[in-house]
């Protein structure tokens, strides 16, 4: 009974996503850091899709293009911050500061919608337009550098058998920078499919696409172990992000629900 229960959890977990580790690729002179371009691409990409969708409400490029600048910048240096903060138990002088180990997301929303919010009032637009405009492309961002993530397995979750784990040195576990991208990349198709076919008006896809954002994040956080090698700080059974994501869903779900409606944008993403 034993070997035959061996062989069948042997059999099953082949269908798991093998391990393997991507973390630069060389041609001849030239090393390039796998996160750094999936990151580079995701921007890239997201700028020119920003790009289009501002022009479509007459939003200059120039616009567009400095506020991506600022944005990025100021998103890298608050990732750093909150990544140096909350990973060294909030505790600025420690000895273990890691420098060069990774960022927060949470930072790097966080500082990047202050700059936004304040870049656009001096150049007096509505920072309902920019959300408008920038809603989706931040999905599209989000999920092309996540399959960075993906490749470096910087995510891991708890032990499982899901199809989609990874096989972690003889252990399954839940890549979450897998499914944070695939959940990105899905939202993403979904808002622009039913805004193309005029399923909801421009004027929701903003706020609907960062609802999507921060409601899967709530969700899939809770594959996440609470410490430990592969798991993050949780208080009172959620993270830091969990709490900011409950938040923003409800804030954005009322705002949804009852003002943007009102909201007049033109109907021609």
């Amino acid at each position: 009974m034993a070997v035959a229960c061996a062989e069948e959890e042997k059999s099953y977990n082949s269908y798991m996503i093998p391990y393997f580790y991507l973390d630069h690729l060389t041609f001849g002179p030239l090393r390039i850091q796998v996160w750094g371009f999936f990151v580079a691409l995701g921007i890239i990409v997201g700028t020119l899709v920003a790009i289009k969708r501002g022009k479509n409400i007459g939003i200059k490029r120039g616009v567009i293009v400095d506020l991506v600048f600022w944005m990025t910048l100021s998103s890298f240096l608050g990732g750093k911050a909150v990544f140096l903060l909350t990973s060294n138990g909030f505790n600025w002088t420690g000895k273990n500061m890691r420098l060069n180990d990774g960022f927060s997301s949470l930072g790097a929303i966080i500082f990047g919608a202050i700059i936004a919010y304040y870049y656009v009032k001096g150049k007096n637009i509505s920072f309902a337009q920019i959300l408008n405009i920038f809603g989706p492309a931040l999905l599209l961002v989000d999920g092309i550098s996540r399959i960075g993530c993906f490749f470096l397995h910087e995510h891991l979750g708890w032990v499982t058998n899901f199809i989609f784990a990874v096989n972690n040195n003889g252990v399954i576990r839940h890549d979450l920078g897998l499914y944070f991208a695939l959940a990105s990349l899905l939202g993403f198709i979904i808002i622009f499919a039913l805004e193309r076919t005029r399923k909801i008006s421009s004027g929701t896809v903003g706020y609907l696409s960062i609802f999507w954002y921060f409601l899967a994040r709530f969700l899939l956080e809770f594959l996440y172990e609470n410490g430990g090698e592969f798991g993050v700080e949780k208080y009172v059974g959620l993270t830091l992000m969990q709490y900011v994501s409950l938040f923003m869903v409800f804030v954005l779900l009322v705002v949804t629900l009852r003002i943007i409606p009102k909201v007049n944008f033109r109907d021609d993403p």
